[in-house]
């Protein structure tokens, strides 16, 4: 949750950060991100750690899969998944429009086997 509020404070002094963080610890921010971006309507914006999402087929059993998106979801955070190397030029359009719209946003890239 200290990631969102050190970001909150950025923006608010005039810089353009960076969230980077792990889906774990995206499910561990949810008050964070209410008041950051809900509250004080800050456009801030994020690159996630879709921890497992290449390993479904060794790894069924991690609840990442299950919580990662329907958390964003819950979160009005508009978001793009980034399952391959090709869909790269997605993450400069994503911030470059959740920048113009004045809006958060968030780039969720698929970890596991390459």
């Amino acid at each position: 949750d200290q990631a969102w509020q050190i970001a909150a404070g950025l923006y608010m002094g005039g810089a353009s950060p960076l969230v980077m963080i792990q889906c774990t610890g995206l499910f561990e921010s949810g008050d964070a991100i209410r008041n950051a971006v809900h509250d004080w309507k800050l456009p801030l914006f994020a690159i996630i750690g879709y921890r497992s999402y290449l390993n479904q087929d060794t790894l069924p059993g991690d609840t990442c899969l299950v919580f990662t998106e329907p958390t964003l979801d819950a979160w009005k955070i508009d978001y793009r998944l980034i399952t391959a190397p090709n869909q790269f030029p997605q993450i400069a359009e994503h911030f470059k429009t959740s920048r113009d719209r004045c809006a958060a946003g968030a780039i969720v890239i698929a970890e596991g086997k390459a």
